[in-house]
C-alpha cells in the first residue's frame, strides 16, 4: 500500500506539457551511503509512440545536463547519474553522467526543457508528507521514489 501512495503523490505533484513524451519516472535523492550520495539517479522515460531527439534538451533545473546528440526510443528508459562510475560498480549499468551538482536531500524542483527553452517536464519532490520519508524508505533508505502511471500527463 505504500508504493501505491508513494507512486500517487508522486503522480498529482508532476507537471507535464500537453501529452509530453519524456517524463521523470523515478528519482533517487538520498541513496543508503554513508555521506556519498555516490548513487543518485534519475530515471526518464519515452512514455510517446515514437523515437524522441533529445539533442540539447537540458535539465533547467535541479542538476546541470544537456543531452548529447541521442535520441530515446519509444518505451524505453535511460539513467543519469551523478557518478556513472559507482553506479556501474553498485549495479553493473552504465548510465550518463549529470556534470555538476546533487539532488538535494530535502527536496527540490528537477525540470526539462527541450533545445528552445520550452518546458517539457517538471516535478518538486520534498522528503516530508504527503512525499514518501525515510520511514518508507526513501530517505535514505535506499528506496526511490517512481512515477506510477508514466502515460499521465496534466498541463504545466
Amino acid at each position: 500500500m505504500k508504493n501505491i501512495f508513494t507512486s500517487l503523490i508522486f503522480l498529482a505533484l508532476c507537471t507535464t506539457t500537453g501529452l509530453s513524451q519524456l517524463v521523470i519516472s523515478e528519482i533517487s535523492y538520498n541513496p543508503p551511503e554513508s555521506n556519498a550520495d555516490s548513487l543518485e539517479y534519475i530515471e526518464l522515460y519515452n512514455a510517446g509512440t515514437t523515437t524522441l531527439n533529445l539533442t540539447k534538451y537540458k535539465f533547467s533545473a535541479g542538476i546541470d545536463f544537456t543531452f548529447p546528440n541521442m535520441t530515446l526510443d519509444a518505451g524505453k528508459y535511460m539513467l543519469l547519474t551523478v557518478n556513472d562510475t559507482a553506479f556501474f560498480r553498485v549495479y553493473g549499468i552504465n548510465t550518463l553522467q549529470w556534470k555538476t551538482g546533487a539532488l538535494s536531500n530535502s527536496g527540490e524542483a528537477i525540470s526539462i526543457v527541450d533545445s528552445l527553452n520550452n518546458p517539457i517536464f517538471s516535478v518538486t519532490y520534498a522528503k516530508v508528507a504527503p512525499w514518501p520519508t525515510f520511514a518508507e524508505g526513501t530517505d535514505g533508505g535506499g528506496k526511490s521514489i517512481e512515477l506510477c502511471m508514466p502515460t499521465y500527463s496534466r498541463p504545466y
